[in-house]
């Protein structure tokens, strides 16, 4: 027989008959539970007696070493055990007389056991019953196999039976036996059970997210095409611009339309310019063309001139009045820009129902949230007005700030017998609108020009060339030296021809230099309004230097020119090229007082003295004056905070390498000023500087040249688009080295640090971010047939493409690449979506993100 303790002790034994008159006494040696009550009643139901004889006690140790059949004569008689209820005989089997063989048990009379008698078990005065193995529990249920009574702790170990040998006779009588679910075993199963549930969830869990980051990483982050519509019709110009989440507006050429994404045609579509309105126009430009035909050939004696055609002029006015049009959306808003008006079309019908008339003498025009802001000049031509123009209502309203005219202006302007025409002049300057007559004025010289063209050899800049020589063909890096002398040669026959015709600009008088000075003066909208800065030059200081090296001692044409030297003969050629253009750079260290005034008598004005080219930048709490490589920090009280300096001149004050040269930033702030948090970032020409909004201390710099914007995540993360340009470039900005080729790049830049994340060089500058998705654009269009492309010095074709890229903002790895063969007319970013216009396509693409 085999017992197991409540502790988990197992025991076995061998049953003799003698054990139904002798009881035994079993003590579990691990815990020292007394299972002898236990042992006896399985004892007498397994030999089929019904009550236990007075019998002296033993107790059970396993062993293998042979005992006496009878009990010492040292035992003392024991209690009798209470007699149990018997068991039906029809779940009984009567056991099989046994032969007396050697015991595979020792009785040993226990020394406790002689001195004590059992004793019965208490009475409960509840009328209760408890559990013989577990006094202090209450019996629940009663065993189904031999009706022994059980405590709850009981069926926790075997269930509904009281031990593994009624387990075993209720399986070979084929009893069904519940399943008791408090069983330790039960709910040991089920757990394991949930364990390896929980575990094989999760593992499908981690594949399924597996497979989707693949799909995700390899197709499913990738654009799509969701809307497209192709026109009858190529155009040459062109906007687009998402007004809703399925709706379109856009300008293909002179047409306006608008489309609902879910259905295949426009809701409506509206021409805007009329070929027939040019006609008379056309005729007139003819006629000035033919008496301008005349008059060139008087003075120079040469007849190759060819007066264009009617219709030749009618589709140049045609295309440069469809090119003026500009696409201005505001909700459901649609407004069209042409000169100098806007016209409002219906969102339902696309028919016009409003038109804003602009008033004359306005430029500058741009687009800040839902208005236009654009700068007047009043009749008097010495006041300015800052006018905003609502994209809602359509109501223009102004703001007024006198602009002072410096004494000596005013002293020319009276002593001088033209005093009326240059008022006129003054006022004229600041006109930019397009009446019917500039635009006759503009196609005129435009053919003039061209007709002249035709017997001078235009330009040539060697800096272009060598721009255009890293995507040149092998057989034209090997054919440009030829190209280069040829270009040469013509090049100083064209500047012969026009020093003899006497072509050569002639300098500024007194007047003009001061109408120059006074048009410096400018009015700039601001976060409180608008702020006038005004900067008078004291003392004129132009430096030049030489930015370019020494020619080589020894040139490359000594000897043979061969495959091996080609690009070293280019280079030295080129370089020669540049120097007769000219070698130096002009840097204005000139003196200028500067005026900061605002709006409203109670604000001061500030004044100072500056060297360089001054430049006011609004920003959101402070206003930043810059002049050469000096950076001054004001209050918008205009009490000046604090001032630094910068390594080089600030890029934007003087162009980022010359004078002469203009430069547009691209990002989140307008550059070169942004501000950041509590940090004012600025950037000259060869590194970015982060200094304390209050205090302006330096925080950090990167050196950094070329950089043209900043854009910063929802992490705050700034991102830099600049180039791998070294200081060499600033120094000597003039020279070419076919050898060596800037490309642009992107730094990701710690805000707290100034340390170099990362950095990805030959990814063109990002162009978009939306939340941390970064898009990187570039487009060409080409040289194709229609003439809209680039043509090279090499004649090859360039094929027209434009090409967007999503850059990983944690690592600036490219996760994917979009590339068609042709080139947008336009394209704008909003979320996550692209809107593309081609010469005869409108396209939109979707990106599904995270």
């Amino acid at each position: 027989m085999k017992i197991q303790c409540a502790c988990g002790t197992k025991v076995a034994f061998d049953v003799t008959p003698e054990m139904a008159v002798n009881p035994v006494q079993c003590v579990c040696p691990s815990c020292g539970t007394d299972n002898s009550a236990m042992v006896n009643q399985l004892i007498r139901q397994e030999l089929g007696v019904s009550s236990a004889p007075s019998v002296p006690v033993a107790q059970i140790i396993p062993t293998a070493t042979p005992v006496p059949s009878a009990p010492p004569p040292s035992v003392r008689i024991a209690t009798p055990i209470p007699t149990v209820a018997p068991v039906p005989t029809e779940q009984l089997v009567a056991p099989a007389p046994v032969a007396i063989t050697k015991p595979a048990i020792r009785m040993v009379t226990h020394a406790a056991a002689a001195n004590t008698v059992a004793a019965p078990a208490p009475s409960d005065p509840l009328g209760r019953e408890f559990c013989t193995k577990h006094p202090q529990k209450e019996v629940v249920h009663k065993c189904l196999v031999c009706g022994k009574a059980m405590c709850p702790e009981c069926m926790s170990l075997f269930g509904y039976v009281c031990s593994p040998l009624c387990r075993n006779k209720a399986d070979t009588r084929g009893m069904d036996i519940p399943v008791y679910e408090l069983q330790k075993s039960i709910i040991e199963r089920k757990r394991w059970r949930k364990i390896g549930l929980i575990g094989c969830s999760i593992g499908a869990v981690v594949a399924l997210l597996v497979g989707f980051w693949g799909w995700y990483a390899w197709w499913g982050c990738r654009p799509k095409v969701a809307y497209t519509f192709k026109f009858p019709e190529k155009a040459k110009s062109g906007e687009v611009q998402l007004a809703g989440p399925n709706d379109l507006v856009y300008l293909h050429g002179a047409e306006l339309g608008r489309i609902d994404m879910k259905r295949p045609t426009p809701v409506w579509t509206v021409v805007l310019v009329d070929r027939k309105n040019f006609a008379a126009q056309a005729e007139q430009a003819v006629v000035a063309a033919k008496k301008a035909k005349d008059k060139y050939v008087d003075e120079t004696g040469e007849t190759d001139f060819r007066v264009p055609s009617v219709d030749g002029v009618m589709d140049d006015m045609v295309e440069m009045a469809t090119a003026s049009l500009r696409l201005h959306i505001a909700g459901q808003n649609v407004w069209v820009g042409s000169g100098d008006s806007l016209t409002r079309y219906d969102w339902q019908s696309g028919k016009p129902d409003k038109t804003v008339k602009l008033p004359d003498g306005g430029y500058g025009l741009h687009r800040k949230g839902d208005e236009l802001v654009r700068t007047e000049l009043a009749d008097d031509g010495l006041n300015e007005t800052v006018q905003h123009i609502s994209l809602i209502t359509g109501e223009i309203t102004k703001e007024t700030t006198s602009k002072p005219v410096p004494e000596k202006l005013i002293a020319l302007l009276t002593n001088s017998p033209a005093a009326t025409g240059a008022k006129s002049a003054v006022a004229a300057n600041k006109s930019r609108t397009k009446t019917s007559t500039n635009l006759i004025a503009a196609v005129t010289a435009k053919v003039t020009a061209a007709n002249k063209a035709r017997s001078l050899s235009a330009e040539l800049d060697p800096q272009k060339i060598a721009d255009n020589a890293g995507s040149m063909s092998y057989a034209g890096k090997l054919a440009l030296p030829v190209l280069i002398a040829n270009a040469r040669n013509q090049q100083r026959i064209a500047a012969e021809l026009a020093e003899q015709n006497g072509r050569a600009p002639s300098p500024p008088t007194e007047l003009e230099k001061a109408i120059d000075e006074w048009d410096a003066t400018q009015v700039m909208p601001a976060a409180d309004g608008p702020v006038m800065f005004t900067k008078i030059l004291l003392e004129r200081k132009l430096v030049s230097r030489e930015a370019m090296k020494a020619p080589p001692k020894k040139s490359a044409l000594d000897g043979n020119v061969s495959a091996a030297n080609s690009m070293e003969v280019a280079n030295e050629m080129l370089n020669e090229m540049q120097r007769e253009r000219g070698s130096k750079v002009v840097e204005d260290q000139s003196r200028y007082q500067v005026t900061v005034k605002r709006a409203g008598s109670g604000t001061p004005v500030w004044t100072s003295e500056v060297a360089g080219p001054p430049a006011l930048h609004p920003l959101k709490t402070v206003d930043i004056v810059t002049a050469g490589t000096t950076a001054i920090a004001l209050s918008h009280d205009n009490k000046e905070l604090w001032k630094a300096a910068m390594n080089y001149p600030v890029a934007g004050g003087s162009g980022a390498f010359d004078v002469d040269e203009e430069q547009t930033f691209i990002g989140d702030g307008i550059g070169p000023c942004v501000e950041h948090g509590d940090a004012i970032l600025i950037f000259d020409q060869g590194s970015l500087a982060a200094f304390d909004r209050v205090t302006g201390n330096a925080r950090w710099r990167l050196p950094s040249v070329g950089i043209s914007g900043l854009w910063f995540d929802q992490k705050g993360a700034i991102y830099v688009n600049t180039t791998t340009a070294g200081p060499d470039s600033i120094r000597y900005s003039k020279q070419i080295d076919l050898g060596k080729q800037t490309l642009s790049q992107i730094i990701k830049v710690d805000p707290k640090t100034g340390k170099t994340i990362w950095s990805r060089e030959g990814a063109k500058h990002i162009a978009y971010m939306w939340k941390n998705n970064i898009y990187t654009t570039d487009a060409s269009p080409g040289s194709d047939p229609d003439g809209e492309g680039l043509g090279t010095i090499s004649g090859v074709v360039e094929p027209a493409f434009v090409r967007i890229r999503r850059i990983d903002a944690g690592n600036g790895s490219v996760v994917w690449e979009h590339t068609e063969k042709r080139c947008p007319l336009d394209m704008h970013f909003h979320e996550n979506t692209i809107q593309l216009m081609f010469r005869k396509e409108v396209q939109q693409l979707k990106i599904w993100t995270l």
